[in-house]
């Protein structure tokens, strides 16, 4: 039994710690650093609820299928391939694509954005790339949790991609996208 709640206790308490309200995200050796909350308080929940949908509809391929959960009001799931492109240094052979498993929760005028990194696909011949490996793995971190040297510059893609990506669902909300083309 000790041993159980001791098991328990070493599982859950790291996710209760790394899960934290932040003002921007940002890569770490063991994920993303937190969680961002913006208050809205001219919108109801419904009200998000209904603009996020409208912004998955515009944004994501195929947003039914890449919708994972849908509690009206409340939450909604999504796994986003390919919502940028990781390169190293610019070079057009080191390339990967960013693919999100996103979760987005509503209350009081407020919008919660959960964002896990799903995959980093390699493109062409590339590997994979991964947060964390040892000296050939292809990596952001090394198995220390140091940022390998080549990892510095993708660390800095990755944290502006993130941040860039709930920028854009924060802006839809505001109403600062034309989905309609009105100039025309």
């Amino acid at each position: 039994m000790k041993k159980t709640i001791l098991f328990l206790i070493i599982i859950i308490f790291p996710r209760i710690i790394i899960s934290q309200n932040v003002d921007t995200l940002e890569i770490t050796p063991t994920g993303i650093n937190g969680f961002l909350v913006k208050n809205f308080n001219n919108k109801s929940s419904k009200e998000l609820y209904l603009s996020v949908k409208k912004w998955a509809e515009y944004n994501i391929y195929n947003a039914d299928y890449s919708n994972h959960s849908d509690v009206e009001d409340e939450y909604l799931s999504f796994k986003i391939g390919k919502i940028c492109r990781l390169s190293y240094e610019g070079s057009k052979k080191w390339v990967w694509d960013l693919s999100l498993e996103t979760e987005i929760r509503f209350k009081n005028n407020k919008i919660r954005i959960d964002i896990g990194i799903a995959k980093m696909d390699g493109v062409g011949v590339v590997d994979d790339l991964s947060l964390v490996g040892g000296p050939i793995r292809m990596s952001i971190y090394n198995k220390k949790g140091e940022l390998k040297n080549k990892g510095v510059y993708l660390k800095k893609t990755l944290d502006n991609c993130l941040n860039n990506f709930a920028e854009k669902i924060f802006d839809s909300i505001e109403g600062e996208v034309d989905y309609k083309k009105d100039d025309w």
